[in-house]
């Protein structure tokens, strides 16, 4: 039973199109210093023309900032990740997004050294895969929340493992689009836990979509999105795989390509194709002797999901809700935005008013 209903303020993360400009630009990297150093002694930092009065540790940059070094001097440029960085000894501009670029450019470089790298790096414990499996089987869920897809190709679906089939052996992937209200999803199809499934559907560019696993008519696994990227920076990503690709024809081209997408994820704040990297290292055949890269891929994978906090586009919006005490149900369309992230849990009625920016920027409720 309801005992009591009050008006109140919660923000919600909806997660949009990855190509969909939210205004903001996001920084692609900071600036870092030798310890025990000022920032201010070792370089300069300019941005639209004009030098930044005040610079501090760990100072982030944005794609234009230009980076002058002190004579004699040298900076760190991390690129959102602590894999990815170079050393900055010149006068160099911040430019990264590799969905504007057909070429690799000098990231084939920084390939080729990551890849020995990680085949030189401790393996870490945990679950193994059995003899006969293949690496990729200690993913449980794939794609992963925020994941982004280039457009027009497949994408790959799996959730839990084997032992699940026992207790949910009628189990079916379920795609829907986000907002979408209609009840018919887009896919349901039998899943069986702990195998990778094709969904044969034609996503949209641009478009943002959500997937779990069904039994019985209920949900029994979290509720991922994923957005699919648009065509043009779709294109451009295949166009630089298609170079690493042939750069190391017969040196396992697919996981050379699977490291590259991981590592331009690592690297810029609106791509998340570590998906596609677990399909790509999955069809690769004949690489069976590089199982310390083929399980480097799928750690990274793993670490990505559980400890690296991405930046993926988002659009704010202040809903006023009525939340609902103790009885169970939920209004009419509250699932659509209680289901998972900072809303996780919540039951709240119906949805009484969505605001716009201008709205929010007139209210004072931060």
């Amino acid at each position: 039973m309801i005992r009591y209903f009050f008006a109140g303020v919660f923000v919600c993360f909806l997660i949009m199109s990855a190509g969909h400009d939210t205004g903001a630009e996001e920084f692609v990297g900071e600036v870092r210093v030798k310890t025990g150093m000022k920032p201010e002694k070792c370089y300069e930092l300019r941005r639209n023309g004009k030098a930044v009065s005040r610079l501090v540790e760990n100072m982030q940059v944005f794609n234009g900032d230009m980076i002058i070094p002190h004579k004699g001097k040298s900076v760190k440029l991390v690129y959102r990740h602590e894999d990815c960085w170079e050393t900055v000894t010149k006068e160099t501009v911040v430019s990264y997004d590799p969905g504007r670029c057909d070429s690799p450019g000098w990231l084939m470089g920084f390939l080729s050294d990551m890849w020995k790298k990680i085949r030189r790096r401790p393996q870490t414990p945990g679950r193994v895969a059995s003899r006969g499996e293949s690496p990729a089987a200690r993913i449980s869920v794939c794609p992963t929340e925020g994941t982004t897809a280039l457009y027009g190709g497949p994408i790959l679906f799996k959730w839990g493992d084997r032992s699940d089939n026992l207790q949910h052996p009628k189990a079916k992937l379920v795609i829907r689009e986000v907002g979408e209200k209609r009840d018919k999803p887009l896919v349901s199809r039998l899943m069986t836990a702990g195998e990778f499934l094709h969904a044969d559907y034609e996503f949209q560019a641009g478009a943002s979509y959500k997937w779990y696993v069904e039994a019985g008519g209920k949900a029994i696994s979290d509720v991922c999105h994923f957005s699919i990227l648009g065509k043009q920076v779709s294109d451009n990503i295949r166009s630089q795989l298609r170079q690493v690709g042939e750069t190391y024809t017969n040196q396992c081209p697919g996981l050379r390509q699977a490291l590259y997408l991981q590592l331009i994820s690592d690297m810029s704040p609106r791509l998340n194709l570590y998906a596609e990297s677990v399909r790509l290292t999955e069809q690769e055949k004949g690489c069976e002797g590089e199982k310390f890269m083929l399980n480097g891929l799928v750690e990274r994978f793993l670490a990505h999901t559980d400890k690296v906090s991405r930046v993926f586009p988002v659009e704010l919006q202040v809903v006023l809700m009525k939340p609902v005490q103790d009885s169970g149900n939920a209004g009419p369309g509250a699932d659509a935005l209680v289901e998972s992230g900072p809303c996780a849990g919540k039951k709240y009625d119906s949805v009484q008013k969505i605001m716009s920016w201008n709205e929010i920027d007139k209210q004072s409720f931060f």
